[in-house]
């Protein structure tokens, strides 16, 4: 191949890998977004608007099994002629029970922490879009499938700036982002020694799978709870009926236990 062949696919090389580098910190960048982001307010509006009233459906129904199950005890123990002993009974539940008190907790507390990041000052669309630019920036500099062969500090850098975008300290990240031209100090992304050509080939075959893993993660990432509920929390229909059919057996599940409360009571009295 004659020199001015050779620079035509360095060239056209070149421009492929420049292109499959952006499009894998784009996956990087919206896997992020969708993970510390979408996610988390995806899951506080179905909290808010449904997951309460699945928390009180699962507490009514164990309530109900722990009835019934009270009442066999106390027959139990009449059966044997003797007197129900109602502190046992109760510690008999409790631990009879432990696994449903276990998740009655999980949901309670899943549920106050919806409320807690809905009461969260929410960013503007701007801000939202700053942000998001500043990570992509990083990502595209110092993410080590995109970027291999990078400089130690480069590595500690990209840990502190993961670590600021989840924990949403965007004030920390746009100062990180700020150090990555410092830290890097012009390194070199493609190996210098070998055949150039050959290595630009190997990059680009590198992050040609590196891509379709990276959307295949997003990919397995948006099937799962809390992405699957975005069309069913945007359909208010929806919502009212599921509301409308959770609030039904609520008020279902409160009369069981409002009729075992009665009975329990009256068979003390007797």
């Amino acid at each position: 191949m004659n020199e001015l062949g050779m620079n035509e696919e360095w060239t056209k090389a070149k421009m492929r890998e420049g292109y499959l580098r952006e499009k894998c910190a784009e996956e990087v960048e919206e896997y992020m977004h969708l993970t510390t982001c979408v996610g988390p307010n995806l899951k506080t509006q179905y909290m808010l608007c449904i997951g309460q009233l699945e928390y009180r459906v699962f507490q009514l129904k164990t309530d109900v099994a722990r009835w019934q199950r009270r009442f066999t005890l106390r027959q139990q123990a009449l059966n044997r002629g003797e007197t129900p002993n109602l502190v046992q009974i109760e510690a008999q539940l409790d631990e009879e029970f432990q696994d449903y008190l276990r998740q009655v907790k999980e949901h309670l507390a899943a549920i106050k922490a919806a409320a807690q990041h809905a009461s969260m000052a929410r960013l503007s669309d701007e801000e939202t879009s700053a942000i998001r630019v500043n990570y992509l920036k990083a990502v595209k500099r110092l993410h080590p499938d995109i970027n291999p062969g990078l400089p130690k500090g480069a590595a500690e850098l990209w840990n502190k700036i993961q670590e600021a975008y989840a924990n949403g300290d965007w004030k920390e990240l746009e100062f990180l982002v700020a150090m990555v031209d410092g830290v890097l100090g012009g390194a070199a992304t493609v190996p210098e020694d070998g055949d150039a050509l050959e290595a630009l080939k190997k990059s680009i075959a590198r992050l040609e799978k590196s891509l379709e893993e990276l959307k295949e993660r997003r990919k397995n990432l948006e099937q799962q709870e809390p992405f699957v509920w975005k069309d069913f929390l945007g359909d208010e229909e929806e919502v009212a009926l599921r509301q409308a059919v959770l609030n039904k057996k609520i008020a279902e599940l409160e009369e069981v236990v409002s009729e075992y409360e009665s009975l329990w009571s009256a068979k003390e009295v007797a």
